[in-house]
């Protein structure tokens, strides 16, 4: 991102497989030496993001980047005794030799040719726009913030977060696991939910649900609306969540902070409560982000979605760690890619069965549980939605082409059954022309 390697050199980089054990007197002095190097490197690479050009005396940034590269030097020779020792394999010795051939270049371009590294770090400096220069700002704290984190800054306060953590790490020993396919020769899989009238989100209060469906009020389950006991289903999921409570407030209020509303309106996180997110409340336009919160902790099916769509996330992640952007190709371009590769590789489907009957329902519930299938679906633009819909058709010869079955018959018009798969439109798919209607 920065110009410094080619996506040749990363990709040796990323996938280098070192060696934790010390095979040298030196090498001690060596990795803490490069550590050190590496947070000053990090430093002043984020200085020249934030700055959007080069320092004047470009030494020290290039002196840093020397010494991490003299620290992998240290690595690779490392490898070499421990293959000597018959302690690693012959595919790890392989990969390190790679490696330091990568280093040697490196070196080589850093002391002969600093000119062409400082006209490839300008090239991409002038290239940046604000998102692209956000992200690498974003990487840098990031990797820094690995780097520098003590154990406990790094453990999570919240059991459930521990206990998520703790089980995937403990699963990366285990001896049978394999090494994984690449993402280009990785199978692609698709899962199924079967729904059928589930509550998917919790409402926030049932008038105001009536109100905005345009629908007659009914007693349905509510986040704000008191109990037969006298409590709010609200204050039982704070009480059952307190910490992640705590995490929602945080993330609320500087939402908030950042928003055009006026900041001083709430001075802290501790004192935002779930009423502020009512009708009327300096809060009620987040009234949605309050709901899949609850939602997510206490509705099973918008759990089951939530848990399946972090698949998705995940192979986003993967692939662009994969195949980084290449410096021709636009951001949009990027991204564009990316959603295809990974739509090739995973699907999830929920099979709403009733969804096509509920949206056109007067019941309060129905149409509720239909909406909120419509709001998990603009949540997760790759979520794609399975229903099964009717509608009257002209006469049987547009049932024939459309090859539908027919059900029933009266007058002119066939009413006719179909299943429908529903996803989120895209910015760049294209609009459909409409059938037309009965005269």
């Amino acid at each position: 991102q920065l110009g410094l390697t080619s996506g040749k050199h990363a990709h040796v980089i990323t996938n280098a497989v070192l060696c934790s054990r010390v095979y040298h007197i030196c090498q001690h002095e060596t990795r803490r030496e490069g550590f050190d190097a590496t947070i000053r490197f990090l430093d002043q690479a984020h200085e020249i993001v934030e700055n959007g050009a080069l320092p004047f005396d470009l030494s020290p940034f290039l002196k840093s980047f020397l010494k991490v590269l003299r620290s992998l030097e240290g690595e690779c020779f490392a490898v070499e005794k421990a293959f000597a020792a018959h302690h690693v394999k012959r595919e790890v010795l392989e990969s390190s030799r790679s490696l330091m051939e990568i280093v040697k270049e490196l070196q080589l371009m850093v002391t002969e040719s600093p000119d062409c590294l400082k006209q490839g770090l300008n090239r991409e400096l002038t290239a940046y726009d604000e998102g692209r220069r956000r992200v690498v700002k974003e990487a840098i704290r990031i990797i820094k913030t690995m780097l520098t984190a003590t154990a406990a800054d790094s453990t999570p306060q919240n059991e459930e977060a521990q206990r998520v953590l703790s089980f995937f790490i403990n699963s990366l020993g285990h001896p049978g696991l394999q090494k994984p396919y690449s993402m280009d020769s990785m199978p692609s899989w698709s899962i199924l939910t079967p729904a059928y009238e589930e509550d998917v989100l919790y409402a926030l209060q049932s008038s105001a649900t009536a109100k905005e469906l345009g629908l007659k009020p009914t007693k349905i389950t509510a986040l704000l609306e008191e109990m037969d006991d006298g409590f709010s289903l609200m204050s039982y999921m704070r009480a059952m969540f307190s910490q992640e409570w705590r995490n929602f407030q945080e993330r609320i209020f500087h939402s908030f902070q950042h928003s055009s509303l006026t900041p001083s309106l709430i001075p802290s996180p501790d004192q935002i409560t779930e009423l502020d997110f009512a009708e009327g409340g300096m809060l009620h336009n987040y009234r949605l982000e309050l709901q899949l919160w609850a939602s997510f902790r206490g509705q099973l099916l918008a759990r089951t979605i939530k848990g399946m769509m972090c698949y998705e996330r995940a192979l986003r992640v993967l692939l662009k760690i994969e195949h980084p952007p290449p410096h021709n190709v636009s951001d949009r371009e990027y991204e564009k890619w990316i959603r295809e590769f990974v739509q090739n590789k995973f699907q999830y489907v929920v099979s709403v069965q009733t969804y096509g009957r509920n949206r056109h329902s007067s019941d309060l519930r129905l149409r509720q549980l239909a909406d909120s299938v419509e709001v998990l679906v603009r949540k997760y633009p790759a979520l794609r939605v399975a229903y099964l819909d009717k509608v009257n058709s002209c006469n049987a010869g547009t049932s024939a082409k459309l090859k539908l079955p027919i059900h029933h018959y009266e007058s002119d018009e066939v009413e006719v059954e179909y299943s429908v798969l529903m996803r989120q439109r895209g910015d760049l798919d294209p609009v459909m022309p409409s059938m037309g209607s009965c005269e």
